[in-house]
């Protein structure tokens, strides 16, 4: 997919790719399993899955920056983040592939999972970390880059160009974090969205720097020689001008 400034894009209309799909599909049972399930079962999925600074890096339960994000705990939350999941985040996946993808999604989860628990361990060790909040809004900031001069139409409201969209939620949210001191939660969504626009905007590419080292290296390892021409040997002269020598 490539931008296409003529016409306005409707987010949601081709509804959700193969891996938002599933994303969508574990977030909507981890959702239900903990809204309808028992006390107990509440408190295993919170124990198991959620993070907090106390069980995550106190107690070295690593796993849980990676199951956080599959389970929220408000309903509000929820359905916030399954509706960008079904009109932003397709976009996404449809212009890197789904194994680009899937490397973002998985980075910019860890990312603002241990964002939050680092702050928390600071502020509030006892915090419960969980949804894939700071995932979307690293994937807005992501829509923003990418279709920064494109105009969008969300919620049938005046178009807006992708830029201003993803510079508008992060004010919003800058905002909303200042206003309700919520700086754990604020630290991880901010996080996720600095990752976000460093992968995106071409400042951060290990390929191309891993490449660039080893350029280097080789260089250093052999001689580059101008105008493509061999390098010649006292040595060698002296052993051809022996063998005119017989010859003649």
């Amino acid at each position: 997919m490539r931008e296409n400034y003529g016409q306005q894009m409707r987010l949601g209309s081709r509804g959700p790719s193969t891996v938002v799909a599933w994303v969508l599909a574990l977030e909507v049972g981890c959702f239900l399993l903990y809204l309808f399930g028992g006390k107990a079962t509440q408190a295993t999925l919170v124990g198991a899955l959620t993070a907090s600074p106390a069980r995550t890096l106190d107690q070295l339960h690593l796993w849980q920056l990676v199951t956080a994000p599959l389970l929220h705990l408000e309903g509000l939350s929820f359905f916030f983040n399954a509706l960008m999941l079904w009109m932003f985040v397709p976009t996404l996946e449809r212009w890197w592939g789904p194994r680009r993808f899937i490397k973002f999604l998985v980075a910019t989860s860890i990312t603002g999972t241990l964002a939050s628990c680092l702050v928390g361990a600071w502020l509030a060790p006892v915090t419960v970390i969980s949804g894939l909040t700071p995932f979307i809004y690293a994937s807005i900031v992501a829509f923003g880059v990418l279709y920064a001069n494109q105009p969008v139409q969300l919620f049938g409201v005046v178009p807006i160009k992708g830029r201003t969209l993803a510079i508008g939620v992060a004010g919003f949210l800058a905002l909303f974090v200042l206003l309700e001191r919520s700086w754990v939660s604020g630290a991880g969504s901010f996080s996720a969205m600095g990752l976000s626009w460093l992968m995106t905007s071409g400042a951060f590419t290990p390929n191309v720097w891993w490449l660039k080292w080893r350029r280097a290296r080789l260089r250093r390892r052999y001689r580059v020689l101008d105008g493509g021409g061999a390098r010649t040997d006292k040595r060698d002269d002296d052993r051809d001008d022996n063998r005119r020598s017989r010859m003649n």
